[in-house]
């Protein structure tokens, strides 16, 4: 179905990824063996190679649409789609290399620490100014979601629309969630996530600069206690 049915191979036909000389063999094994060397050996930066995973998953996604002629979209606009999905999430990246993130701010903090001067600290969310004094202070109530990683997304997101509509420039967002902070400095390595990622990172064109960091579950107790409010 990925390779070899008429349909995929005239999406494949459409795109300018790599191909095998002799065209997709029959083992499904060996075509992913080859796309896979194509993105490992530095292509992908290559706009035409890094666009093969998006591909592969418009062809398995829209499988139906593609064997069904009553229900087909011309191939041509699923490879513009992955086109352009790849293009967008490989700029988000780009967009992520531009926050600020100095490694000594991954370690846990015992507590909460003030900001340097001018700065303000939020978490979600409560900011205080560099004196420790509480400027602002927000809560809402959030549909359940499906895991810790995408409540702590929803979280942030929130947080920076309101640091935006609050008119800061420079904010630095703290959670106690570790692999939230990973997943935000490294979007790329969590595609599982990247409809949240991708609004986030575009958000973060709003301000300045944008710095998030670590924090242990008690340094954030007084935003919890505002939370069970």
């Amino acid at each position: 179905m990925l390779f070899r049915c008429s349909k995929a191979l005239e999406l494949w036909d459409l795109t300018e990824c790599p191909k095998p000389a002799q065209g997709f063999s029959n083992g499904l094994e060996a075509n992913i063996a080859f796309l896979f060397d194509a993105l490992d050996g530095n292509g992908a930066g290559d706009s035409k190679v890094r666009s093969i995973p998006w591909v592969l998953w418009n062809v398995w996604k829209n499988r139906n649409a593609l064997l069904y002629a009553e229900t087909q979209t011309s191939p041509s606009f699923w490879v513009l789609n992955a086109e352009e999905e790849a293009t967008l999430w490989f700029e988000a990246n780009k967009q992520a290399q531009h926050i600020e993130a100095q490694s000594h701010r991954m370690g846990d903090m015992e507590r909460w620490c003030p900001p340097s001067t001018a700065l303000i600290s939020g978490g979600a969310w409560i900011a205080r100014d560099h004196t420790r004094n509480v400027l602002f202070h927000g809560r809402d109530a959030f549909t359940p979601s499906s895991n810790r990683m995408i409540a702590e997304l929803r979280g942030i997101l929130w947080v920076m629309q309101s640091a935006r509509d609050l008119h800061f420039h420079s904010i630095c967002i703290a959670s106690d969630h570790r692999d939230t902070v990973e997943a935000l400095l490294s979007p790329a390595s969590w595609p599982r996530f990247r409809c949240l990622l991708e609004q986030i990172m575009a958000l973060c064109n709003s301000f300045f600069s944008v710095a998030f960091e670590v924090e242990k579950v008690g340094a954030n107790s007084i935003v919890r206690d505002i939370a069970k409010v």
